[in-house]
């Protein structure tokens, strides 16, 4: 701005690309252009909002709060998103999932073991959801969603795996898998029926002692993350394996 004067009327946004934003920069890669941007009001404390001094000063001590400095991990980023309602809603969309945790049990009376189980986790947000939802399982090392991360009708290529259509089709990217330190995590978009947007949706859980088996009687414990692309928060689902 001329001669360092800031123009109060003017907001600076500072964008930092992540890692993956700086890669694909570095090798020109056309999904560094941004297609697409959230707001979240992470770093708000509402308490401080006093509605008992006059009204250009009941939330002068939010105004006044430090920020946080931008963070590159979006695992810790648009926790608490700011989304767009009717101006006549009654009540803000909120993500409800069934079951709220996994409890998942590899033995039968501790002495046989199970085969494979799959459990249906439902999601239901109450409003039509145009982009759907992601779920992200965070470690796939006894668990997947939906379809076996590894097989042969798969293929994975920079993270994203394909389902292959044969030679007459083009292969269907199904899911994105991560790598952070020693986890892998599974992440899915999720959409209703026929690609329709819904109210709800639904995603697999599946055991397989074929894919891996777990058999320690020490719990193993997990997080699957669920997520709503069109600003309705997230939830997170505790799940505990466990060979009892």
């Amino acid at each position: 701005m001329a001669s360092g004067i800031q123009n109060k009327n003017e907001i600076k946004i500072d964008l930092v690309y992540t890692k993956l934003g700086r890669h694909y920069k570095m090798t020109n890669d056309s999904r560094q252009n941004i297609v697409k941007y959230a707001f979240a009001d992470d770093g708000v404390n509402y308490n401080l909002f006093d509605d008992s001094k006059p009204e250009a000063e009941r939330g002068k001590l939010i105004e006044e709060t430090p920020q946080f400095d931008t963070w590159t991990d979006e695992s810790y980023l648009l926790k608490n998103k700011l989304v767009t309602v009717d101006r006549d809603a009654t009540f803000i969309p909120q993500i409800n999932v069934s079951p709220e945790s996994l409890d998942i049990r590899t033995r039968i009376n501790y002495d046989r073991f199970m085969g494979k189980k799959t459990h249906t986790v439902n999601i239901d947000v109450g409003v039509k959801s145009p982009n759907g939802f992601k779920v992200t399982l965070q470690d796939i090392e006894y668990l997947y969603i939906n379809n076996k991360p590894t097989s042969e009708q798969h293929t994975t290529t920079n993270g994203y795996v394909y389902e292959q259509k044969g030679s007459s089709g083009l292969p269907t990217k199904l899911y994105t898998i991560k790598s952070n330190g020693n986890t892998t995590s599974q992440t899915w978009n999720i959409l209703g029926s026929d690609n329709i947007p819904t109210t709800s949706a639904s995603f697999k859980v599946i055991y397989d002692p074929d894919y891996s088996e777990y058999t320690s009687v020490v719990p193993y414990n997990t997080n699957i993350i669920v997520e709503s692309n069109d600003g309705y928060g997230s939830v997170t689902i505790p799940v505990q394996i466990v060979g009892q």
